[in-house]
């Protein structure tokens, strides 16, 4: 009966084990699934333009005298 023993308590051991291992990384792993908040505010992209005269009347004064 004594070799029957310790068969029957290895794999309820390596059960216990493995369970253990399983929770462990769960527990350790579980806050890397969830994704954090932006804490920034998105970019803006601003497309920058040379500014010009709001009219050509410039250009005409200097012809008309």
């Amino acid at each position: 009966m004594r070799l029957y023993a310790g068969y029957l308590t290895k794999p309820f051991a390596l059960s216990i084990l493995f369970h253990l291992l399983v929770v462990a990384a769960a527990v350790i792993g579980w806050p890397f699934l969830s994704t954090p908040l932006p804490t920034a505010q998105p970019l803006i992209i601003v497309d920058m333009v040379k500014t010009v005269p709001k009219t050509n009347l410039a250009a005409a004064d200097s012809k008309a005298k």
